[in-house]
């Protein structure tokens, strides 16, 4: 009987309690089971645990309940392993798979592009049951079984709207009382979880976020929550440098989607790895082509195309340019490619458009409003050298100018400066070329 209602029926508080005052011995049970069938009113389902009598039957029920509890539906981003057997974590997978036709059906009446994994519009990817692949169309035409184990990723298409992010004392109040708190950091990753959907951060508010743990797989773990609460997406290289593993990137980019994980207005120094055979990542490499047709075909650097068979395409005349259009793109292989570009070569205005079509949500900003970044790892070594000469012997950086001392004569250190510094490194070692420049400071010209 418990197997059906948990099934077929919507019920109250009210009626789980007559139910657990009639067969008191087995109110774990009917808690455990009917749980995901009790009114989502406030207050109700911590009514109905409270039915257990003891801590350790009301502890038992609630472990067996967790996922079913730390759910958000209003931010359901995650990795999901939902055991059917279980008739809470049932229950959540039919929550979850009406979400999935609810969005799938949005996008399509909106007439927005298709980013899916399968080209089927679902925002539920690489779903696996009993640890094989899925064969059906889309999930929406995938009979829900009641046994075994369903993983999946969920990626929503719901962005923020909202343009006021957290203020800065809320934010910091936020990683105090996460610094202070005594819960380890999955269980503080999930409390945040459950109430993401009201934080709204920017990009340098996720990165200080990031700062409080030291394990990356838990930076994802917020990224993957927060991504869709982001309000500067502009700014996104902000929190995305901070994952430095090129392996980590690119479960993120498998989780979320290669096109939501898209650097549209900050591609610079991005090294992708796409493979061809699945579609959102075709639709990446498409993009990528047509951004660099309207800044500089140059811009895509060292590129190494590997054919299904493991043989490589030596690509002498560079990515085929038929590859702009998305249906000429082969299915198969894997392209590993790196976007560089020259500030002067910038098409801003290409970058928003393709953000706007493929990110599902407008972009109110201009060139100057975006804080370009950039990697210190992706830097190179006569750069970094070369700052830490600067930042060694000069308190700030950014309001007083830099004065190059050649001789008796002082001038700024601008471009053309900076040229002669260059062109003094290419014919001596950089070390050799600090002792021969005299740096020192003065106000009135910014870097």
């Amino acid at each position: 009987m418990l197997d059906a209602l948990s099934k077929d029926f919507c019920l109250t508080y009210a009626h789980i309690r007559q139910l657990s005052f009639r067969c008191s011995s087995v109110v774990g049970e009917i808690t455990e089971r009917l749980l995901a069938s009790v009114d989502d009113v406030p207050g109700s389902l911590y009514l109905t645990l409270a039915l257990n009598k003891g801590l350790m039957n009301y502890a038992k029920t609630l472990r067996h309940v967790e996922r079913f509890l730390t759910f958000n539906p209003q931010n359901p981003n995650g990795h999901y392993v939902l055991k059917l057997a279980n008739h809470v974590e049932h229950g959540l997978a039919e929550r979850l798979l009406l979400l999935d036709r609810w969005e799938s059906g949005l996008v399509r009446k909106r007439g927005l592009v298709d980013i899916s994994h399968r080209g089927n519009y679902s925002v539920i990817r690489n779903e696996r049951y009993q640890n094989q692949i899925i064969e059906a169309a889309a999930m929406a035409e995938w009979l829900l079984p009641e046994y075994d184990t369903l993983e999946f990723d969920y990626t929503s298409t719901r962005r923020a709207l909202a343009n006021y992010p957290l203020d800065e004392i809320t934010h910091s109040n936020i990683i105090l009382t996460l610094q202070e708190s005594g819960c380890k950091p999955d269980d503080q990753v999930a409390a945040l979880r459950m109430i993401s959907h009201q934080i709204f951060v920017t990009s340098k508010q996720l990165r200080g976020l990031f700062g409080l743990y030291k394990d990356e797989a838990l930076f994802a773990e917020l990224l993957v929550t927060f991504l869709v609460q982001v309000v500067d997406m502009q700014n996104e290289k902000i929190f995305r440098v901070k994952i430095q593993s090129q392996s980590m990137l690119q479960d993120l980019g498998k989780r979320l989607g290669f096109i939501i994980m898209f650097p549209f207005i900050q591609p610079e120094q991005t090294t992708f790895v796409l493979d061809l055979a699945e579609r959102d990542q075709r639709v990446a490499v498409n993009v990528l082509m047509n951004l660099a047709k309207s800044e500089d075909p140059y811009n895509l650097r060292s590129p190494e195309y590997i054919l299904q068979n493991g043989e490589r395409d030596p690509l002498t005349s560079g990515i085929p340019r038929s590859w702009e259009a998305l249906e000429k793109v082969p299915k198969s292989g894997v392209l590993t490619v790196t976007y560089v570009c020259a500030s002067e070569k910038r098409n801003f205005q290409k970058r928003k458009q393709l953000y706007e079509t493929f990110g599902y949500r407008s972009l109110m900003v201009e060139v100057d409003d975006v804080m370009w970044w950039s990697s210190l790892t992706s830097a190179p070594a006569d750069v970094i050298e070369f700052l830490e000469f600067l930042v060694c012997r000069f308190d700030n950086m950014r309001t007083p100018s830099l004065l190059y001392i050649a001789g008796k004569r002082q001038v700024p250190l601008a471009f053309v400066n900076l040229k002669m510094l260059m062109d003094n490194w290419a014919a001596r070692s950089l070390k050799e070329s600090m002792k021969c420049a005299e740096l020192r400071l003065s106000s009135g010209f910014w870097m």
